[in-house]
């Protein structure tokens, strides 16, 4: 392997850590990724859904308006790169739950910063009689789904022929840092990045880190019931696509395996029956499971350690990564760079 010092070593090709190897490839810079090899944990529940309004609050990031167009600018690049279709525009149609929700939207459409993205409520049956939406629904536009597996595929493909993707589990045992670098067997980069997703609360680093990971289960569905093309929201999302009707995630702080568990199972059928109003029985095509790494603040973790300069981490997006991480990778960058600064809800300094 050669001893040149790279300018980043990159643990994790998730999301983040795909999206950060590519920003500093497109910049001219050397990067290395060590990534196991094993399907990644949040990627298996994730929606891909890059939603500009979301939570029982119906809120909208204050950042929304600047992150959102480079996502989808991005996404947009990479299909025209790849030859691949990974973004799909996908309105949701958010059905009320309580009075206090639809009180909540009614204010929310009335402030300007959300009322791009709102459309007006719709009366119940508005979309016919398959949808148990008695106290009507709403519209959140622009919305978009990226295909995560298709996209993570893509992303692998092209770091092996780069020759920048090693396969291996990363032992934290081998890594020897330095002012001027790291050194992690005999491979030495200017720094080394961790992106290794909710395995990030046991990293010696940054175990002291607030992380609050969930465990949650996702259902392929079999179903003849007719779904309305948009992204179906009550409580859980629902959606269809070309492997079935996909629905999705429970969330469980207790138990953090991706193992499938029959009471997510469970949960995920009753989620059909509460947003469908049909007596036909779905089938289970597949039940994933995985841990998404979120924080308590609910804001990623970004920046280099406190007192280990070349040591830094990019993670905890949770289930909002796909819109995220496109825009926060490249500040994140320019950071390192010296050419601006982070978010301070995002940098790790916060904590």
């Amino acid at each position: 392997m050669d001893n040149k010092p790279l300018d980043m070593l990159i643990v994790g090709q998730g999301v983040a850590g795909s999206v950060l190897a590519w920003e500093v490839l497109s910049r001219g810079g050397s990067v290395r990724i060590i990534d196991n090899n094993h399907e990644h944990a949040a990627t298996k529940v994730a929606a891909g859904l890059l939603n500009p309004i979301t939570g029982k609050r119906l809120v909208k990031h204050k950042y929304l308006d600047s992150i959102l167009p480079v996502a989808c600018s991005f996404y947009r690049s990479l299909e025209a790169f790849f030859g691949e279709t990974l973004l799909t525009e996908h309105e949701v149609l958010r059905i009320f739950q309580t009075e206090e929700e639809k009180a909540k939207f009614e204010r929310r459409l009335k402030n300007p910063d959300y009322a791009p993205y709102l459309s007006e409520a719709y009366p119940p049956g508005a979309w016919g009689e398959g949808l148990h939406d008695e106290l009507g629904s709403f519209k959140i536009k622009p919305a978009y789904v990226l295909d995560t597996k298709r996209f993570l595929a893509c992303m692998k493909q092209y770091f092996e022929q780069k020759g920048v993707l090693q396969c291996e589990t990363f032992d934290h045992a081998h890594l020897r840092t330095a002012p001027a670098g790291v050194l992690y067997k005999d491979q030495a980069a200017k720094m080394i990045i961790f992106c290794e997703g909710y395995q990030a609360k046991d990293n010696p680093y940054f175990s002291y880190l607030p992380f609050s990971p969930a465990k949650g289960d996702i259902l392929t569905l079999k179903t003849d019931v007719a779904l309305p093309e948009e992204v179906l929201i009550r409580k859980q999302w629902m959606v269809s696509t070309q492997e079935g009707v996909k629905i999705g995630s429970t969330y469980n702080w207790d138990v953090l395996d991706e193992v499938p568990s029959e009471r997510g199972k469970k949960s995920l059928v009753k989620a059909f029956y509460s947003i469908m109003d049909t007596k036909d029985a779905p089938e289970v095509i597949t039940h994933e499971a995985g841990v998404r790494p979120a924080t308590r603040d609910a804001h990623p973790f970004i920046g280099m350690h406190p007192e280990e300069s070349r040591v830094g981490i990019f993670n905890g997006f949770g289930a909002r990564g796909t819109l995220w991480v496109p825009f926060y990778a490249r500040q994140f960058i320019d950071v390192l760079n010296n050419e601006g600064e982070l978010h301070a809800d995002v940098t790790i300094a916060r904590v």
